[in-house]
């Protein structure tokens, strides 16, 4: 799932029935987002800015390679 709200979104993966969402940065504190169509509120730390969001669109065809680059938070 990517969302993507006011320059900020949120790339999960699920995987083996377990949600991984991308640690984006070392921010702390919570930010505002919209996910289908409802406001969410999510660590800023698991958000990524809009222009990292669509790196990472590009990356997709490697998820293996997206989890051993990155640092995931599973939910």
């Amino acid at each position: 799932m990517i969302a993507v709200s006011g320059g900020r979104g949120i790339v999960t993966l699920i995987i083996d029935a377990a949600f991984h969402t991308l640690v984006g940065s070392a921010e702390v504190g919570d930010v505002e987002v919209m996910v289908g169509g409802q406001s969410i509120v999510q660590p800023t730390r698991l958000t990524v800015s809009a222009d990292g969001v669509a790196r990472l669109i590009g990356e997709l065809p490697d998820v293996e390679g997206m989890l051993r680059r990155y640092s995931w938070h599973r939910e």
